[in-house]
């Protein structure tokens, strides 16, 4: 069904992520990670932020493990 369909290209969409393309990502969602954190101390979400640089930045493909993209699944289609 259209779920696996839809699990299948979000998994390989993170496991072909490339370092640029998750610069870009994350930057986009920084509106999103500031409601979050909203309210919690600024240090959680700097080292939020940071440790998603280092894993973006430490290697070309930095998800393509299926350490990061292979337990997801969808329950009940």
């Amino acid at each position: 069904g259209t779920v696996g369909i839809a699990l299948k290209a979000a998994q390989m969409w993170l496991k072909n992520l490339t370092r640029k393309e998750g610069e870009e990502f994350l930057e986009k969602i920084l509106p999103y990670i500031d409601i979050i954190y909203e309210g919690k101390p600024e240090k959680r979400k700097t080292k939020f932020i940071n440790g998603a640089k280092k894993r973006i930045n430490s290697q070309p493909h930095p998800f393509s493990s299926p350490f990061y993209w292979a337990a997801f699944t969808a329950v009940g289609f």
